[in-house]
């Protein structure tokens, strides 16, 4: 409604059925004995590199409609050119002299503003550089999520075969407008500037229960820190789940010892990354950050219901929270039981 798209169907009548074949075709392809020999002979590095690139591939073929230039901006779909001015104005206020959390209080983001901003400098802020460089941070988002799914399955095959529906439905076309293909991805303020940094973490959360790099959970955590200082509304859910996930991830029998180690570690952590926001503007704009403005436009939107939309009592919504209710009660059962496979636990 909020689209002017009030009623539209997002997903055609055969998508269920479809939705269905490909989870049964995806658990034939996975199970043992099913590929052909010469197929199973191939070194295990192809199967990585051959995945990945299909990976990036696809990833990129779906976000392409999402990069516009100066010259078809103005041809754009009105949707297109009003949520450009939101996610735009966050980006460049740092070009314009402002400081986020000093004297400019973003909508979106708090941090991205003073990474990207030099890089589109090089550029002379361009509308293609803009679009372009925010295409290419969702382009990472969402392989964080694939290189996820690659460390729970432990098969790149699987991991693809999961991966690919994700994209297709996460920039599945709102609306079609002739040659445009109007999607999520097209409006920035939603990838990459609120869910860029959940997927980062997430990603290197689930490398840290894997064993690799960041072996440390300080380093996870001072991480979780500044996602949530970028954008409070998805960054704190991600850094209370990166703690959430790790203690799951525990014997049961060191559960308390485990508990007050990671709650030392978040404190720490969040710590450091304030101070390393304070070091920040104290050198851009020679004052400390204002953290009240974190929250600012979440007061602000919770207060005047803006958006607010009522939800009927039954619906799609409930099939959402119960696939997620189901996967936080798998994972409960998974720790309870002490079950292998620390990862899945955790990013369930």
């Amino acid at each position: 409604a909020e689209n002017g798209l009030s009623g539209h169907t997002y997903f055609p009548h055969w998508g269920l059925p479809a939705a269905l074949a490909f989870t049964v075709l995806v658990g034939l392809v996975a199970a043992p004995g099913s590929m052909p020999s010469w197929l199973a002979r191939l070194p295990r590095r192809r199967w990585e590199i051959g995945c990945s690139a299909v990976a990036i591939g696809i990833t990129a073929i779906w976000l392409l409609p999402d990069v516009y230039r100066d010259q078809n901006l103005i041809r754009a779909n009105f949707d297109v050119q009003y949520n450009l001015m939101f996610s735009a104005d966050d980006i460049l206020s740092v070009a314009d002299g402002r400081s986020p959390l000093v004297n400019y209080i973003g909508q979106y983001t708090s941090l991205l503003p003073y990474a990207v901003a030099p890089i589109l400098g090089l550029f002379h802020y361009t509308i293609a550089a803009f679009t372009g460089a925010m295409t290419c941070l969702t382009l990472a988002g969402f392989l964080c999520v694939h290189r996820v799914l690659r460390r729970v399955t432990r098969d790149p095959r699987t991991a693809l075969a999961l991966y690919v529906p994700f994209v297709a439905v996460s920039v599945y076309p709102i609306a079609i407008f002739g040659d445009q293909r109007l999607s999520e991805a097209a409006d920035y303020a939603i990838f990459p500037l609120r869910y860029l940094g959940p997927c980062v973490l997430a990603w290197l959360c689930a490398r840290h229960l894997d064993g690799a790099a960041p072996g440390r959970r300080f380093w996870l955590f001072a991480l979780g820190g500044l996602v949530a200082l970028n954008n409070v509304e998805f960054g704190l859910p991600a850094l209370g789940a990166t703690f959430v996930a790790l203690l799951l991830a525990a014997p049961p029998d060191r559960l308390l010892r485990r508990t007050v180690g990671l709650a030392r570690d978040i404190v720490l952590g969040v710590l450091a990354a304030g101070a390393v926001v304070c070091v920040l503007t104290l050198l851009r704009a020679g004052a400390l950050p204002n953290f009240g403005y974190v929250t600012y436009y979440a007061r602000t939107f919770g207060i005047a219901g803006i958006g607010d939309l009522p939800m009927p009592p039954l619906g799609f919504h409930l099939v959402i929270y119960m696939t997620f209710v189901g996967a936080l009660l798998t994972a409960v059962v998974r720790a309870r039981r002490a079950a292998s496979g620390a990862t899945l636990t955790g990013m369930l």
